[in-house]
């Protein structure tokens, strides 16, 4: 075997695995990488990108623009759903990361903001409604309360 055919590293077995896992110390490069493309196609509604406590990073649109009609700001709604439906299923960064949409807090509406919410690949856990942890008699105390913010 001559010089020019050895390794130029040492061999470490298993020093590829992980390599490419995306890990929590990327927030900040997911948050940018999204908000990018947001931002630039959504200005008027004011988006803003958050990530709470549990590491869901949640997307959030002013839909109150003006003097909007409720029915504006219902289709207003539904052209972001189909606009965050593609996102979700096309954006580069979407799928680098390895992203998925946290389906239970998907298309959220509350006071003026309609929110869409991204599960990062190291939460194992799915993300639930906080109305479905608590009995019946007290959801409506926790529903008021409730903020992504």
């Amino acid at each position: 075997m001559n010089k020019k055919e050895l390794p130029q590293k040492p061999f470490l077995a298993g020093s590829h695995i992980g390599a490419n896992t995306v890990n929590r110390s990327q927030l900040g490069d997911i948050i940018k990488a999204m908000s990018s493309i947001i931002s630039t196609d959504w200005p008027e509604l004011e988006p803003n990108i958050v990530c709470t406590e549990e590491d869901l990073i949640v997307i959030h649109f002013n839909l109150e623009i003006g003097d909007s009609t409720t029915e504006e700001v219902e289709f207003l709604q539904q052209t972001l759903l189909s606009y965050m439906n593609h996102f979700a299923n096309r954006y580069d960064a979407i799928n680098r990361f390895t992203l998925s949409r946290a389906t239970d807090v998907w298309n959220v509406r509350n006071e003026g903001l309609v929110m869409y919410t991204f599960k990062p690949p190291w939460l194992r856990r799915r993300p639930v409604s906080p109305t479905k942890q608590v009995p019946k008699e007290n959801q409506m105390q926790i529903d008021n309360s409730y903020s992504f913010l």
